[in-house]
């Protein structure tokens, strides 16, 4: 992946292109401007991409922010955390010293670590959480329920098949997470998202 050209003081680095247009109605909802949300793509591209971009024309004239999102891979948060830190550092900026904290240096930068910053889990993950309280989550409960007791093996990324699980009981029906969020299907206000709204007013 290519960085984009850079039009704001605040760059905010996704995994992925579904994240990318998901966190950007995030920002929208919370009324955050100044920032461009840039998807890094893979996690083996991510050092790649932030080096290309710290080299970007006028870099340096414009950016005085740097935010990380992206998943825990395994479910191991903290190593997430220190491989986007190396990549930070190695492209010459000033790594956080913890999750969700801020750097010091010119270009501040700072990392949040799907879902919680703790917990295994992913983007699905915190959208699951926060429909917690929708009528369909016991019907998604039951349909897996059902099929462990048919003995069908389960499902090997279960956040997923999960959250697609839950999106088949929307009267308009998308298989797409950022796409529900165009639809306002998520419920930003929801105590989920609490964590990753205040990481991304703070940057």
């Amino acid at each position: 992946m290519t960085p984009r050209q850079i039009i704001e003081p605040a760059q905010l680095l996704v995994e992925g292109a579904i994240p990318e247009r998901l966190i950007t109605e995030q920002l929208q909802h919370i009324g955050k401007n100044g920032v461009q949300v840039q998807d890094f793509g893979g996690v083996n591209e991510f050092r790649g991409f932030v080096k290309g971009l710290v080299s970007a024309p006028r870099f340096h004239e414009i950016v005085r922010a740097v935010a990380v999102i992206r998943d825990a891979e395994g479910g191991d948060a903290a190593g997430a955390f220190q491989s986007v830190s190396d990549a930070l550092t190695h492209a010459g900026l000033v790594a956080p010293p913890q999750m969700r904290a801020p750097s010091n240096g010119q270009v501040v930068t700072s990392i949040f670590v799907l879902p919680d910053c703790a917990s295994a889990g992913m983007l699905e993950t915190l959208c699951f959480n926060s429909v917690t309280d929708d009528p369909a989550v016991p019907c998604v409960d039951g349909f897996f329920a059902c099929a462990a007791a048919a003995g069908l093996q389960a499902p090997h990324n279960t956040a997923k098949a999960r959250i697609q699980a839950f999106l088949s009981t929307r009267r308009q029906f998308t298989p797409s997470i950022a796409v529900a969020a165009v639809q306002g299907v998520w419920n930003w206000d929801h105590p989920a998202w609490a964590d990753l709204t205040n990481f991304l007013n703070a940057i």
